[in-house]
């Protein structure tokens, strides 16, 4: 019986050496940090950001229906469209929009739509001015321009689905 209590400590010892070595911002509080993709970032990159990236994107059936519209909306505008991508590397709701924008415009074609994909840290504050002059609301965010010219975001969540939504922004009277 007394060598049960021993065993006992012992596992709460090695528990508690194993939180102070390799998890102490958990004793602190905080939730364990993952590498954080910051600043411009490619396709590439973002779908390795973790497997579940890249299986979203995977996963992802976009309507073709609406893809060949966007496609059509992107030749009327002869290049004047572009889009800006703000994520987060580490939010969920980035992991959930942003693998099925990359399909989208994938399916769109390469003479589609171009888009620029810039990664944000966490936290607000240490954000560069570019980012904050963009008076992003909530990560995702992604902003349509024509000739620099916002015309159009998505934030966070689209309305129904994001080539719908980026589809309405496109098909604005005055707008490509």
């Amino acid at each position: 019986m007394k060598r049960r209590g021993v065993k006992v400590l012992e596992f709460i010892t090695a528990a508690a050496c194993a939180a102070m070595l390799g998890m102490a911002p958990l004793l602190a509080g905080e939730e364990p940090a993952e590498p954080e993709l910051l600043g411009p970032a490619g396709p590439d990159q973002i779908l390795k950001i973790s497997p579940d990236w890249k299986a979203i994107y995977d996963a992802y059936a976009p309507d073709t229906a609406r893809v060949g519209k966007i496609r059509e909306a992107a030749a009327q505008a002869k290049g004047e469209l572009r889009i800006e991508v703000v994520f987060g590397s580490w939010c969920s709701d980035s992991l959930d929009q942003v693998p099925p924008f990359l399909k989208v415009l994938d399916q769109v074609g390469k003479d589609g739509i171009p888009a620029t994909y810039v990664g944000v840290h966490r936290s607000k504050e240490d954000r560069e001015e570019r980012i904050a002059s963009l008076k992003i609301e909530a990560i995702p965010t992604f902003i349509v321009y024509r000739k620099e010219a916002e015309i159009g975001r998505i934030v966070e969540t689209p309305k129904a689905t994001l080539e719908a939504d980026l589809l309405e922004i496109l098909s604005k009277p005055g707008k490509p």
